[in-house]
């Protein structure tokens, strides 16, 4: 559309003048709103939920550019510890089935993430499903072991005995 770009002396780009919606925007205005709201409320979740609502994976997952790298990169790590910091809300409600839920979508981004895996075994330990806080562990064990030579840290190791110890209740 010949108004959506202009040529100024600087050379071509977007009309300034043009009203344009970027869902990647509007996501970073919507957490910067929930970050202003008081940490652990009911409110900062609703926010941060509503922000999420407007993301559904991988930014750019498709498509490879260098100049969007930064921008790539700045969106991922807000999109994980939005979903990290709305999992641990929801892990302090007791909601499990929420908390995990949150955390599958953000190792489905970022699965060599200790953190993540972490949680995800702390929640199903709280709600005592120690089977599946082992698989959890397994699952990174042979990721971690595989792709980048190392063994699993010692809190994951501490939490898989804390796993195996329930079990053998």
């Amino acid at each position: 559309h010949p108004a959506a770009v202009v040529f100024d002396d600087n050379g071509y780009r977007i009309n300034p003048d043009l009203q344009v919606w970027f869902d990647l925007k509007e996501f970073f205005d919507k957490v910067r709103l929930a970050q202003g709201l008081s940490a652990g409320t009911k409110q900062r979740a609703e926010a941060l939920e509503d922000a999420l609502q407007l993301c559904d994976g991988d930014l750019f997952e498709d498509f490879y550019s260098e100049w969007a790298e930064t921008i790539k990169r700045q969106a991922d790590t807000l999109y994980l510890s939005t979903l990290s910091t709305l999992a641990g809300f929801y892990a302090a409600q007791r909601d499990f089935a929420r908390a995990l839920a949150l955390l599958e979508r953000a190792a489905q981004l970022s699965q060599w993430e200790e953190n993540i895996t972490i949680e995800m075994m702390r929640c199903n330990i709280a709600r005592g499903d120690a089977t599946s806080a082992i698989q959890v562990y397994n699952h990174h064990k042979e990721l971690v072991e595989d792709d980048l030579g190392v063994a699993p840290s010692l809190a994951l190791q501490t939490l898989k005995n804390e796993a195996l110890r329930r079990l053998a209740r």
